[in-house]
């Protein structure tokens, strides 16, 4: 999963990005925490660290999204989330 996606005979046909990777291992990450919490895990080592270990899996960080959002239309109906005619 580091270097992309292999077909059957090993060889790579898509990459991977890190904030994939990223988004991945988080959830992995939740559900370990869970079953660690709910007993199913006793006495195994914690898989996940922030800081480059061997045999440890340390979690990407992506990379930022450098467009600014889009301008929206403003929709006089709405104000701060609420309907004008709940208002009134």
């Amino acid at each position: 999963m580091q270097n992309g996606v292999l077909n059957e005979n090993g060889e790579l046909i898509g990459q991977i990005r890190e904030a994939t990777r990223g988004l991945y291992l988080r959830n992995c990450r939740a559900v370990w925490n869970e079953c660690v919490s709910r007993d199913y895990l006793t006495n195994q080592e914690y898989p996940f660290s922030n800081v480059k270990k061997k045999k440890l899996v340390t979690i990407p960080v992506g990379d930022t999204r450098k467009d600014p959002l889009p301008e929206c239309p403003a929709d006089d109906r709405i104000v701060s989330g609420v309907y004008r005619e709940t208002l009134s």
